[in-house]
């Protein structure tokens, strides 16, 4: 019998939206109160689902961490806007 995971991987990018910090699959699996070896089908399929081209983002890996993250080809145009929020948050040191 094969699962359809679709509402558990939109329940998984949902959270990734939400959240700000690149998330652990443990950590993922902890907010979206769903099993890790869910979250990590769930993971196969929106890496499938970003890497079409009408997608404007991409699910990377940070620090082994899962993020949601523009496309490198879609950050040259919308890094004038956005990069700039980023900077601010450095501290001066």
């Amino acid at each position: 019998m094969e699962v359809n995971f679709e509402k558990e991987a939109a329940i998984v990018e949902a959270v990734l939206f939400l959240e700000s910090e690149p998330l652990a699959t443990e950590a993922l699996a902890q907010a979206a109160q769903l099993s890790q070896n869910v979250v990590e089908e769930c993971i196969v399929l929106l890496k499938e689902k970003y890497a079409r081209e009408d997608s404007g983002v991409e699910l990377a890996v940070i620090t082994g961490g899962y993020v949601l993250t523009p496309k490198k080809d879609i950050w040259n145009t919308v890094k004038e806007r956005y990069g700039k929020k980023n900077e601010v948050r450095l501290s001066k040191a």
